[in-house]
């Protein structure tokens, strides 16, 4: 929207602010060019909005959050809320953040929505990718003045060369830079691969947020409903809403893909789905494991009544067979099927 990535202008033309948005969208060298002439040499990106307002106006159109929870980070798991209130006090200090957790949890999402909450103005957001062209990285970050504000999200440490990972060691504890480096594999596993320093580790370490995996989060029916509402909206599609049988099957998967894996779920079911998702708009792995849980439950189911029931006989198991209705040789199959130790 607008809002997200704004350059508010006074009515002579002069930029009066960014939104951190627009400075990511701009990148550095764009960002200072704005800064200095305006926008009178700039032909705007995609997805970059010019609002010509006075300048009293200007000054407030983009102001900053006062607190990371009020800003344009909403956490789907209720959870996340201590964690945004640590990443506040350390950003505050400009102290490195090693944001960590398992695949799909949302942690290069979660830094950048990070970086674009501080509350600095004008400042760049880097990525630094290991995966991507290392000459190319080299080349932005010796673009990188070191005077001024940036945050520096560092993505695959374990692809970084030796090269990338020495010019990053110099940076990293330069004061106006905030470092916010995403890993899913411990640190110490990567030094002992050989594929980490261990100084820029230990750099990068101090401070650590694990972000936690979805299948215990509290209320994760509430996190599968809010999360669907979102995708729906997003697809065209507000009026479908989630049958029980839906949301039964959604909620006992064990999501070990968590957000990633739960949002390609939802996309498809949305997609399926006529005027009501149903357990058969599921995607096939969700719906086949929701039937393995629940043969696993009936069969626990039956061999909880018949072990109160040859309890009840004493362990006979001829009366206990009268008693369920069973023949002998049925309930001695069911017996050695449920690994039920005759009494």
């Amino acid at each position: 929207s607008a809002a997200s990535a704004l350059v508010a202008l006074d009515e002579l033309g002069r930029v009066r602010d960014l939104s951190p948005n627009a400075v990511a969208l701009l990148g550095p060298q764009r960002t200072r060019q704005v800064q200095r002439e305006g926008l009178k040499n700039l032909t705007l990106p995609e997805g970059l909005f010019a609002q010509w307002e006075p300048v009293a106006k200007a000054r407030t159109s983009v102001q900053r959050p006062k607190s990371l929870l009020n800003s344009q980070i909403s956490p789907l798991d209720p959870r996340q809320t201590e964690l945004l209130r640590k990443a506040e006090q350390l950003i505050a200090g400009h102290q490195p953040i090693l944001i960590q957790g398992a695949a799909g949890v949302g942690k290069s999402t979660f830094a950048k929505a990070l970086a674009g909450a501080r509350h600095v103005e004008f400042q760049s957001v880097l990525l630094i990718d290991g995966t991507a062209d290392p000459n190319q990285t080299l080349h932005r970050l010796r673009d990188l003045d070191p005077t001024e504000e940036c945050t520096l999200i560092l993505d695959n440490l374990a692809d970084m060369t030796s090269a990338l990972q020495l010019k990053l060691l110099g940076i990293v504890d330069s004061s106006p830079v905030l470092t916010l480096a995403v890993t899913g594999t411990p640190l110490a596993d990567l030094i002992a691969q050989n594929t980490l320093r261990p100084d820029l580790a230990h750099r990068l370490s101090g401070s650590q947020l694990t972000l936690p995996a979805l299948h215990d989060a509290p209320g994760l029916r509430d996190i599968i409903k809010t999360l669907f509402d979102v995708l729906a909206r997003a697809a065209g599609r507000p009026e479908l809403y989630l049958t029980e049988g839906a949301l039964a099957t959604l909620t006992s998967h064990h999501w070990p893909g968590n957000l990633h894996e739960m949002k390609a779920s939802l996309r498809h079911a949305i997609l399926m789905a006529k005027d009501q998702v149903t357990h058969t708009d599921l995607p096939d792995p969700l719906r086949a494991q929701a039937a393995e849980h629940d043969l696993a439950a009936r069969s626990q189911h039956e061999a909880a009544r018949i072990i109160a029931a040859l309890q009840h006989n004493n362990g006979n198991v001829a009366e206990t067979a009268r008693y369920l209705g069973l023949s002998r040789a049925t309930l001695y199959r069911k017996i050695q099927i449920s690994k039920i130790r005759e009494k």
